[in-house]
């Protein structure tokens, strides 16, 4: 379970540097790029969270 979390953390971290990067227009790509990035971003914190979240208090 924690290579779970590793990878989560890891791919996490990742897109939201690729996704700052977009928006700082380093790395230029369209707007509608960049929002499903977003939100890619927030799903990989927000699984990454609720394992850590699931394994501490209800493991």
């Amino acid at each position: 379970m924690s290579d779970l979390i590793f990878i989560l953390g890891i791919s996490a971290f990742v897109s939201l540097l690729i996704t700052v990067l977009t928006g700082m227009r380093i790395i230029k790509v369209k707007h509608n790029i960049h929002k499903r990035l977003g939100l890619l971003t927030l799903l990989l914190a927000s699984s990454h969270g609720g394992v850590i979240v699931y394994l501490q208090y209800f493991y």
